[in-house]
């Protein structure tokens, strides 16, 4: 037996949580509830002839109305380019910190 397969219960166990819900049963919270893989309580199911659960439709207006109230919210992103042409202080490095090769002895030129 595989070790992943040495903490799974048997399917009639399962079953009969799955009996105990209204259906269609959600193998996600089963799972958790039996601290089971959703994918085995689902394979349990099928098997058993019990009606799996659809994830619940996405509305795309709501959808798209989320992600603009996200994106609304990000800071915008200026380049170091676009921050000098804004009048934007524009960070220099200090002296003495140049880029240094990765290589000893290899010049970049």
């Amino acid at each position: 037996m595989a070790p992943d397969q040495v903490s799974r219960l048997p399917c009639p166990s399962i079953i009969r949580e799955v009996d105990l819900v209204d259906q269609p049963a959600d193998p996600g919270r089963i799972g958790r509830l039996l601290h089971q893989n959703a994918a085995w309580v689902e394979r349990c199911m099928v098997t058993y002839g019990r009606r799996v659960a659809k994830p619940a439709p996405v509305d795309l207006d709501a959808r798209e109305d989320i992600d603009e109230i996200w994106e609304s919210s990000e800071p915008e992103e200026i380049g170091r380019e676009e921050a000098g042409a804004e009048g934007l202080p524009v960070k220099t490095p200090k002296p003495g910190r140049e880029l240094k090769p990765l290589i000893p002895g290899l010049d970049t030129p």
